[in-house]
């Protein structure tokens, strides 16, 4: 009698529950790639969808890459545009390089204001 009470758990334990995987939000699937642009190339997370931010980012972008005095570091820096706002964020060899950099995207047109998040190599040094 004990056995045939005991079978019945048995089979229960030994199922298991399948469920479909939920379908993602378009949201969650914007956050997980980052957006992309008309070409599907990735932008960086907070790039407006604005042509006139793509644009004013892509400025500032070649403008920076074909700086021949500018350092390695400088040359990676992350640069996104939100309604004029304009975000850096990376490392430049000193202040002096900084500020460069700063002086020539504020000459763009359609900048209206730097959100200047760069270091130094510099401040590696300071205690």
């Amino acid at each position: 009698m004990r056995k045939l009470f005991f079978l019945p758990l048995l089979f229960l334990v030994g199922c298991e529950t399948h469920e479909k995987p939920r379908a993602q939000s378009n949201s969650q699937i914007v956050d997980q790639t980052k957006m992309s642009d008309d070409q599907g190339a990735l932008t960086p997370v907070g790039q407006s969808e604005s042509q006139a931010d793509k644009m004013l980012t892509q400025k500032i972008q070649q403008l920076i890459k074909q700086d021949k005095q500018l350092s390695s570091d400088a040359k990676k820096i992350k640069i996104t545009a939100l309604d004029g706002v304009v975000t850096l964020q990376g490392r430049t060899a000193d202040v002096g390089e900084r500020m460069s950099i700063l002086e020539k995207i504020r000459a763009i047109s359609g900048v209206k204001n730097i959100k200047d998040q760069l270091e130094t190599r510099e401040d590696d040094f300071e205690d």
